[in-house]
């Protein structure tokens, strides 16, 4: 997972009407400015013409809100204008590609390469190797700016993350590795923040994720951990997560998102369409 951008308090609000959509497109819809993410925290009243999409904490999913009622929670995050976040690509918090690294013959995957998908297997031997997998990931977390990384994202099927909420080696100590994690308990509330990822050079966007989960997983001696992580550590665990099953954070893109974001999956696909010619055009 890429790390907050240095532009990451300034949010987009979005009022998703039908109205704004026919007049502006693809494009950001109706936005308001902010720079204050506690803003979040107001309720609001839409117009009465727009269709709104609400979270349901039971399910996850987003639902159409009758017109007229009330809103809460229903801004999502949105990338502030790329030009304007990006100066360089060495911006701080924007991923790089730093090539090939010393240390390691392991390269970051890029969408839409195949073992993204892959199925991933259980580790089962706790050894020597396995540490240096883990190693290694974590110098190529580091290098790219991330603040996590999972196996299958430098083409190892096995069930292994590491990450650092803090994304700097100077922070040793916040280093994590978990080793075949699993979910046991995930909050019913939510919340909508911007993420990007390594394997989407470029890209970012507003995803719904649980605000705490708790889990079980296992370092790498073997011994098992149970941990409740809440916040940016819980955000960061459940996109690691996700690459362990096989799912990348575009799945989980707000749906009126999407279009935004096509043009940049069908750069990537373009890229990489001489490898793999059998493509979709899009996710």
């Amino acid at each position: 997972m890429r790390g907050k951008t240095a532009v990451s308090s300034f949010l987009w609000t979005i009022c998703l009407s039908s109205a704004h959509r026919n007049r502006l497109g693809s494009s950001v819809h109706s936005a308001a400015f902010i720079a204050n993410s506690n803003f979040f925290d107001k309720r609001l009243e839409c117009p009465k013409s727009s269709s709104i999409l609400r979270p349901d904490s039971r399910s996850s999913k987003y639902l159409p809100r009758s017109n007229g009622q009330s809103w809460f929670r229903t801004l999502f995050v949105l990338k502030f204008a790329r030009s304007m976040a990006t100066q360089s690509s060495d911006a701080k918090g924007e991923e790089v590609d730093p090539g090939q690294i010393e240390g390691t013959n392991l390269r970051i995957l890029k969408y839409p390469h195949p073992l993204l998908r892959a199925k991933i297997e259980d580790v089962e031997v706790f050894d020597d190797n396995l540490r240096q997998i883990a190693k290694e990931m974590l110098m190529i977390m580091y290098a790219t700016n991330g603040v996590g990384l999972a196996a299958p994202q430098v083409g190892i099927n096995k069930k292994i993350m590491v990450f650092n909420i803090e994304g700097t080696p100077n922070k040793w100590m916040k280093e994590v590795i978990y080793v075949n994690p699993r979910i046991t308990v995930l909050s019913d509330t939510t919340d909508i923040k911007e993420e990007g990822c390594l394997s989407f050079p470029g890209m970012s966007g507003p995803v719904e994720r649980h605000k705490w989960i708790k889990l079980e997983a296992f370092n790498l001696s073997g011994r098992r951990i149970r941990k409740k992580l809440e916040g940016w550590e819980a955000r960061v665990f459940q996109h690691e997560f996700d690459h362990l099953n096989g799912r990348l954070y575009v799945d989980r893109l707000l749906p009126d998102f999407l279009p935004m974001v096509k043009p940049a999956l069908n750069k990537l696909i373009a890229d990489h369409r001489r490898d793999f010619p059998d493509l979709p055009e899009a996710l």
